[in-house]
């Protein structure tokens, strides 16, 4: 790749390269400052190092909630976008909004502060509005409920100036509960329950915790009620209850005798045009607790009054009687006497707590994974909890974890292989009964039985799953962690080695991780290693870690003027694995870069996609750079954009590509020009 420090001899591509930049530069220095968020990265070390922490692996994530009339430009989490920028005098880093759009007034927007700079850490969900703009952030060492998987913790955020009103978001989790402090500040209350009835009710795992009373004890704590609820779910769905069709949907049911609960959605399209499911207002209504004549009170017509002719009634006379007195003899009680009692006591076994949840080769596909509905529901048995498996099928590999409920108000906490996020492994010889034994003090696991032995990992097929990149969009072929996607198959090259390539990609997060036979029971992660730099680019190698972290890995140049392109090619190493101890398995990532045509070749004026010819997908690719929708040009593109040679890159230049489109070429300034850059 050449960079910006070449000699280039034409006058005028120096003059097209240097004006575009100092534009650029006071564009960017004329910035205002109330579009900014400012961030002060942790120098406790609960977030590693802050030494390691650069504007290249701290980042902002924002979305809009509620009240914004534009919407804001989507990122993708941890893509280039969202990096931060560092101030030069106080050495805070900041976010300018500005990028994204425009922060309204009276509207509510969500923000996450992440890093990758020794490790993986990231802010809650933190309420703003236009009133937190120039304010700063900071992580206050407590960590709270994530409220999109109440089996996490998230480290808690506040803002120094506006922490009375904003904040750690406080939001419905999916297991029913209200956590956080701060509710957005403009959005309707019911439409928090709102939402979360639309996004549980009809998920068999959650819509457990949304009974009708836990509803009811919800408005209660946000501040609304049943029917502002039911309102609101229906003006908010308006479009899908409109065009969409009802339905009977079967869920899985805890502690029915049948199986199944049939309940009701809807089928439609929403106000965008895509399809949705959700739940029936019959079903909503339901879970809220109200009436047809709550939601449609009666307005009967007052009934007429009636007259009623007064009637006289002639006085009687009554003679008096007189009563002799009569005299009751008094009664004398004995006092008597109860014989004590004695109750022997009485000891009360402990009750089930605990539910085992695993696999589907073991729960079957119902049950998977899902602790909510498990049926294996473990009882004590002295200090430690049990529970059999009759009959089990004999099997390679079964996966399980055992799931406790400290209170009925705390959230779920998993226990996996001796006390790690690890899931138990066994395989099944031959049919017979496995007992699960789980002891709370140590948070040991034991799977026992007549033909229980360590399980063996058939692999038939290995995929590579990851977070698709939004300026690299062949990255995984767009696809987000997905283990079924055949076109992220990996080839086996070798016994044991499997291996997959990307092109054309621009540099950036890319997270990873193996998938093993379709699915995520088994798969291979872990951290990604020292960065090894090559002649032509640079790779990573480590060891693989079973059921691991996703595998971030950085690719990056370290000149910031320019964007690179790289190939990138990812091996999964198999064949020293140990399925007993689950090590062995090694990976390695190398990222290389793609040269760009040396000076000297030919260039087309206008051509800034480089495929040989200038017309409409040219013109619109410098249309969004000129707007700033787009950053990634390098030097060359920067040079062959500027068509009508007058230093900048512009709205001129897109009308010249377009008259020159249609053959109008006396209106097209230099477009489909050659230039030799030597």
């Amino acid at each position: 790749m050449r960079k910006s420090s070449k000699v280039i001899s034409m006058l005028l591509a120096v003059v097209m390269v240097v004006s575009c930049f100092t534009a650029f530069a006071v564009i960017n220095a004329a910035a205002a400052d109330d579009t900014k968020i400012y961030f002060e990265f942790p120098t406790s070390g609960i977030w590693g190092d802050a030494s390691k922490a650069t504007p290249k692996n701290c980042y902002a994530h924002i979305w809009a909630i509620y009240g914004n009339e534009t919407e804001l430009e989507s990122t993708e989490f941890g893509d280039k976008p969202e990096r931060l920028k560092k101030t030069d005098t106080d050495g805070l880093f900041y976010f300018d909004t500005a990028t994204l759009g425009t922060i309204e007034e009276n509207a509510d927007y969500g923000i996450i502060f992440h890093t990758t700079a020794d490790g993986k850490y990231q802010s809650c969900n933190v309420t703003f509005s236009a009133d937190c703009l120039g304010d700063t952030l900071y992580i206050t060492g407590n960590k709270i409920e994530n409220p999109m998987d109440s089996t996490k913790l998230a480290y808690e955020a506040a803002w120094k100036k506006n922490s009375d009103k904003y904040g750690p978001m406080k939001a419905i989790t999916s297991t029913g509960k209200a956590v956080g402090q701060y509710f957005p500040a403009h959005q309707p209350k019911a439409q928090l329950i709102s939402n979360a009835l639309h996004d549980y009710l009809l998920n068999p795992v959650n819509e457990g915790f949304f009974t009708t009373e836990k509803n009811l004890a919800l408005c209660e704590e946000v501040g609304t009620n049943a029917l502002d609820v039911y309102n609101q779910y229906i003006s908010d769905n308006a479009a899908a209850l409109e065009n969409g069709t009802e339905s009977d949907k079967d869920m899985i049911k805890k502690g029915e005798e049948s199986p199944y609960m049939v309940v009701k959605q809807v089928t439609g399209t929403d106000a965008s045009g895509k399809e949705v499911v959700i739940p029936a207002p019959s079903y909503v209504q339901e879970r809220l607790g109200l009436s047809d004549e709550d939601i449609n009170p009666a307005t009967e017509p007052p009934e007429e009054p009636t007259t009623v002719e007064p009637t006289t009634v002639e006085p009687t006379t009554a003679e008096p009687t007189t009563a002799e007195p009569t005299t009751a003899e008094p009664t004398t009680f004995e006092p008597t006497t109860a014989e004590p009692t004695t109750v022997e006591p009485t000891t009360v076994e402990p009750t089930t707590v605990e539910p085992v949840t695993g696999s589907a080769a073991l729960m079957g596909e119902d049950y998977a994974w899902n602790p909510a509905i498990s049926f294996a529901e473990m009882t004590a048995d002295g200090d430690v909890y049990t529970y059999t498996f009759e009959n089990v099928a004999a099997g390679d590999m079964f996966q399980l974890k055992v799931v406790e409920y400290p209170t009925p108000e705390s959230p779920a906490e998993w226990h996996g292989d001796h006390g790690t996020d690890a899931n138990v492994e066994f395989a099944v010889t031959a049919p017979c009964a496995v007992t699960v034994t789980y002891d709370p003090a140590t948070q040991e696991i034991t799977v026992t039985g007549e033909n229980v032995t360590d399980p063996v990992i058939p692999i038939d097929v290995v995929r590579a799953a990851g977070s698709a990149v939004k300026d690299s969009p062949n990255y995984l072929h767009g696809i987000s962690w997905d283990p079924t996607a055949e076109v992220n198959t990996l080839e086996e090259i070798a016994d044991g080695i499997y291996t997959i390539s990307f092109t054309d990609l621009v540099e950036g997060e890319f997270q990873l991780k193996f998938a093993a036979n379709g699915g995520w029971d088994v798969n291979w992660g872990g951290a990604a290693g020292e960065r090894q730099v090559t002649e032509t680019g640079y790779y990573f190698e480590n060891d693989c870690t079973y059921n691991g972290d996703n595998i971030a890995l950085n690719c990056e140049d370290d000149d910031d003027e320019v964007t690179f392109k790289f190939d990138l090619t990812v091996t999964l190493d198999l064949r020293n694995y140990n399925s007993a101890t689950k090590e062995g398995a090694k990976f390695t990532a190398t990222f290389t870069k793609v040269e760009e045509p040396e000076p000297g070749e030919n260039y087309i004026i206008g051509d800034v996609n480089r495929d040989g010819k200038v017309d409409v997908v040219d013109g619109t690719m410098i249309q969004a750079y000129s707007i700033g929708l787009r950053n990634d040009f390098d030097d060359y593109q920067v040079m062959i954009a500027d068509t009508n040679g007058d230093g900048v890159v512009n709205i001129l230049d897109v009308t010249a590509i377009q008259y020159y489109a249609v053959g109008r070429f006396d209106r097209s300034f230099y477009a489909g020009k050659v230039m030799d850059v030597r």
